[in-house]
């Protein structure tokens, strides 16, 4: 997709990278992402709400269930400005507490078309995929379990999106 944000290849071989020494790294790897993957929305619709119960993991980080070598960007689209912002974003929402809680499929009936594709890494070569809209992350933990997340509401605590700067 020509709209998203492919800057790694441009600018060399270097992973471009944001890290604390208690963070995951989260880095800029660009690969092309599948049209179809691009198109489709994150949540469901009013016609089958989701009856499973949650996992029982208050935030991102406890889910993922082992440790992460790192989060790969692959995607981000340019209104996010720059992949600072992008990493500063998944960065937030690794300790951040979602609206209500971490489920297997949403309970929310509104999509959203994802933004942002990665993968997250774990140790041994396991790697699961990342898909994050504005305030929906939809990830897989080290073992394959699918987990989705809403990070908007009532509550602006709770409220995690990103800081894209304003158009100028």
């Amino acid at each position: 997709m020509r709209s998203l944000v492919r800057l790694g290849a441009a600018l060399g071989a270097l992973p471009w990278c944001l890290i604390a020494a208690d963070q995951i790294p989260v880095v800029f790897v660009p690969r092309d992402i599948p049209v179809e993957a691009s198109r489709r929305l994150l949540g469901r619709g009013l016609e089958s709400p989701s009856n499973q119960p949650p996992y029982g993991h208050a935030t991102m980080r406890e889910a993922l269930g082992a440790p992460v070598v790192r989060i790969a960007i692959h995607q981000y689209p340019p209104a996010w400005g720059s992949f600072t912002v992008v990493a500063e974003y998944i960065t937030r929402l690794l300790d951040a507490q979602p609206e209500g809680e971490l489920r297997p499929t949403p309970m929310w009936s509104e999509g959203a078309i994802p933004q942002v594709f990665g993968t997250i890494e774990f140790g041994g070569g396991v790697s699961r995929p990342l898909q994050v809209a504005r305030g929906y992350v939809f990830f897989q933990d080290v073992k394959g379990r699918s987990w989705c997340a809403r990070y908007l509401g009532g509550d602006p605590k709770r409220e995690v999106v990103p800081k894209i700067p304003s158009p100028q």
